[in-house]
């Protein structure tokens, strides 16, 4: 992810990434307007982020707060950052409170740039199992683990997830689909065109008559007759 006002240094950042890694997923903004959500929504391996993204405002570090916030996302904890800045005591802030990677100071070397940029590529990351999703409703923001969710079910394009808790959360116009993708979790598995289940609270699975036992629910969920070479490929890893 880049952040960068001005548009030509945007470019030429990407430019940079795109030698570095050419099959790389960028996503770029001029601000920190909608970064967060795009965030979440996706799995960022390398942030290169402006300190000063709205040059209008006096002492603008919109930046340093846009890597606040995402420092507060498990799963970015320890994502590496880049800051892009011309300005030396925001930097050394952004070294001992944010855990940057680096920062490159404008005007840059674009050389140093790529050596930066393959570097913190090469940083192992760590994998979150309990990647946290966030869902809105009626104006709210629902945070949800994967460790919490037993499963679910969508029922009239609206997904009913059925928590440990006993507590369920209803987020309309949430496909499966759409759901496996921001978990980005192995251990939630479709078992039919409506259901998720996590395979964490499997109790018996029963291949004959197609049905899945999960702790605490009652009723047996069917396993779809197109999902079963799934299931079966979900046993045999264990």
């Amino acid at each position: 992810m880049i952040i960068e006002d001005n548009e030509t240094t945007r470019e030429i950042l990407a430019s940079a990434v795109e030698d570095v890694c050419p099959d790389a997923d960028i996503r770029k903004f001029a601000d920190t307007k909608g970064a967060v959500e795009t965030a979440i929504n996706s799995r960022i391996d390398l942030f290169l982020v402006d300190i000063i993204t709205n040059t209008n405002v006096p002492g603008d570090t919109s930046g340093i707060r846009f890597v606040e916030a995402v420092r507060r996302i498990n799963e970015y904890e320890f994502t590496p950052v880049i800051f892009i800045t011309s300005l030396e005591d925001p930097a050394m802030y952004a070294y001992a409170q944010l855990h940057s990677f680096s920062y490159i100071e404008k005007p840059f070397d674009i050389d140093c740039v790529k050596d930066a940029i393959a570097k913190a590529l090469r940083m192992p990351q760590a994998h979150i199992n309990d990647r946290q999703m966030f869902f809105r409703s009626d104006g709210i923001l629902f945070p949800v683990k994967c460790s919490e969710i037993i499963y679910i079910e969508n029922i009239d394009h609206k997904a009913h997830f059925h928590k440990v808790t006993g507590e369920e959360l209803i987020i309309p116009k949430k496909t499966c689909r759409q759901i496996l993708e921001e978990a980005d979790n192995d251990a939630l598995i479709q078992c039919n065109r409506g259901v998720i289940i996590n395979r964490n609270y499997i109790e018996h699975i029963d291949l004959t008559n197609r049905c899945i036992r999960m702790r605490g629910i009652d009723a047996g969920i069917v396993i779809g007759v197109t999902f079963v070479k799934k299931i079966i490929g979900m046993i045999k890893d264990g």
